[in-house]
């Protein structure tokens, strides 16, 4: 039996692109796929044109807790070229300009939009049972420790740093808001 991956980035190449990052997006699971039943799953940004690649909804609504909010999320798909991909939308994660901030600066709460992301990807996991997730850069590692406290998921994972220059290091007042814990903000701890 072939088994099922999620890949996880924030952004692939050809839907949205500002690095490296979306060109590994888009070439790994196409070199992947006579192994694994690859999908590809990203925001969907306000600048991916859906009428373009024929992006349409799943008919799937859920919320996502997070520090005591409900964000709402609704799952978007098209295939491309024979790849599967799904596409995560809430407002607060796709509806602006540019991905991640002005070409001045980033955006004041990327650390709550991306944590939101590595959410949904974990709830897609329990959802759908892929053996292997692959998470992307900082936008998608949260979901490393999300996976490994949630006690119903055997998923493996993998975890690819494309750009070390680019870390996503916010303070820890964001803790509360993505509801994790403070005893998970040091270096030394043993995470269970």
């Amino acid at each position: 039996m072939v088994k099922k991956v999620l890949f996880a980035a924030s952004e692939v190449y050809p839907f949205a692109k500002t690095g490296g990052l979306a060109d590994v997006a888009h070439a790994l699971p196409r070199a992947l796929k006579n192994l694994y039943d690859v999908t590809v799953v990203m925001p969907l940004y306000r600048i991916i044109d859906r009428d373009k690649y024929t992006i349409t909804s799943l008919g799937e609504t859920f919320t996502i807790s997070m520090g005591g909010e409900d964000y709402t999320i609704d799952l978007y798909g098209c295939s491309l070229d024979g790849y599967e991909y799904c596409f995560v939308y809430s407002p607060i994660l796709c509806d602006r300009e540019f991905l991640y901030g002005t070409p001045e600066a980033g955006y004041d709460d990327n650390g709550l939009r991306f944590a939101l992301f590595s959410y949904v990807i974990t709830a897609l996991l329990r959802k759908n049972r892929y053996e292997i997730v692959h998470l992307n850069d900082w936008q998608c590692a949260l979901s490393a420790l999300l996976i490994h406290k949630d006690r119903t998921l055997s998923t493996k994972v993998i975890y690819t740093i494309h750009n070390l220059a680019y870390q996503g290091i916010f303070d820890s007042t964001l803790l509360k808001s993505i509801g994790i814990d403070k005893r998970y903000f040091t270096m030394d701890l043993d995470a269970d």
